[in-house]
């Protein structure tokens, strides 16, 4: 073995890498930095701008599939239109009755007519009662009765029962008519066979002097009277109306003198019936099919002094409108028994009671259906008594 050199170290040491292999590594290093930079660079931003809310990864969307049919957990969606439908329906107002229209004073039959009718819509009526011949006589419709025409009966201006009739019907209102029976004051002056006469004469009774304006009357005991009305009766029902309400079926004020003068036929206790044959006569034009009645004024019925319905057995039509109007009526009714019943200090409303009890009374004992015919200015009151007291609101009779 050969001695070592002087100073010789005794380990040798390694070689150092050379500069183009630190150039290599360093490269290398700074691709590392940049890779690992890139990879928490996006995760570090969420961290820092979504208030250190780890980023999540998105779950791989689920593989579609066909749907399987199975029962709803949750109840079906209603819509809107389903609502409507199961809502309960309002209830409609209650219906009125029969609307009463008089072409009396009027100069425009067809405006009169065209108001009632829209008052009869607002306030929900279910029929018109058209006054066609008036009391006195007078004709308010275009008749083809040539003795009316002759004696100018016929209102100037008057429309034809298919107008009148038409114009209510359209309008969806079941049209009726109503008829003063006795008490025309016009072809009576013309037509002596119509009309009351002196006994074992040809001249006219008058119900007062000439000279005080005295009219003579139609007489129930006349055929050509009943002709005569009968004929409007004939006309209006082949027009079309429902029926016929017969006012005025009465016999005229006789004084006790004039009973004497006409003779036998008034001064008769049972002149009544001639009343009711008049009645009847009228029914039997206007025809079985149609509706009819008598008008009878409520004072008359408790003084007992409604002539027609002394006996209602008589009648064909049992059906009876009984007027009242607590202006005409006063504050005092003296009843057939010649006792008085006062209505001072009463209201309509309670007026309006009393005086349909005491018909009722009065009529007890007759075959009748009693229907109200009210004139007033307001008259709901009275409806609403009347109802009270069982009569059908659909039924009432009301003056405009």
């Amino acid at each position: 073995m050969s001695a070592r050199k002087k100073n010789q170290p005794l380990f040798r040491k390694k070689n150092q890498p050379g500069p183009v292999l630190k150039g290599f590594l360093l490269i290398l290093l700074l691709i590392a930095l940049v890779v690992i930079g890139f990879l928490l660079g996006e995760p570090l931003l969420s961290l820092f701008e979504g208030g250190k809310t780890p980023a999540v990864t998105p779950s791989p969307e689920p593989e579609v599939t066909d749907p399987i049919e199975t029962e709803a957990t949750t109840p079906p969606t209603t819509t809107e239109e389903e609502v409507t439908t199961t809502l309960p329906p309002e209830p409609e107002a209650p219906k009125n009755g029969m609307l009463r229209l008089s072409f009396e004073g009027s100069d425009d039959f067809s405006k009169s007519l065209n108001d009632a009718i829209a008052y009869a819509l607002e306030n929900n009526y279910q029929s018109i009662s058209v006054e066609l011949v008036a009391n006195g006589g007078v004709i308010y419709f275009t008749t083809s009765n040539e003795l009316a025409i002759n004696c100018e009966a016929v209102a100037a201006g008057a429309l034809s029962l298919n107008e009148i009739y038409s114009a209510i019907a359209q309008a969806g209102i079941i049209p009726y008519a109503e008829i003063s029976a006795l008490t025309d004051h016009i072809v009576s002056w013309v037509d002596k066979s119509i009309c009351y006469l002196f006994e074992d004469s040809t001249s006219k009774w008058l119900d007062n002097s000439a000279a005080k304006g005295g009219k003579p009357w139609i007489s129930a005991f006349s055929q050509s009277a009943k002709n005569y009305i009968g004929s409007f009766v004939t006309e209006i029902s082949n027009a079309g109306f429902a029926g016929v309400i017969a006012n005025d079926v009465i016999f005229p004020p006789f004084r006790n003198s004039d009973l004497n003068y006409i003779g036998d036929s008034v001064k008769s206790a049972d002149r009544y019936t001639a009343l009711a044959e008049f009645a009847n006569s009228m029914h039997q034009a206007l025809g079985s099919a149609k509706s009819f009645a008598v008008m009878v004024n409520a004072e008359d019925i408790i003084a007992q002094n409604a002539e027609v319905l002394n006996d209602t057995s008589l009648l064909t039509s049992k059906t009876v409108y009984v007027y009242f109007n607590s202006a005409e009526l006063g504050d005092k009714i003296v009843r057939g028994d010649g006792t008085a019943v006062s209505f001072a200090g009463l209201s309509d409303y309670h007026k309006v009671k009393t005086v349909f009890k005491l018909v009722n009374e009065a009529l007890k004992d007759k075959d009748v259906v009693i229907i109200p015919a009210i004139e007033s200015a307001e008259p709901e009151s009275l409806i609403t008594a009347l109802t009270e007291m069982g009569y059908n609101q659909q039924d009432v009779l009301v003056f405009k």
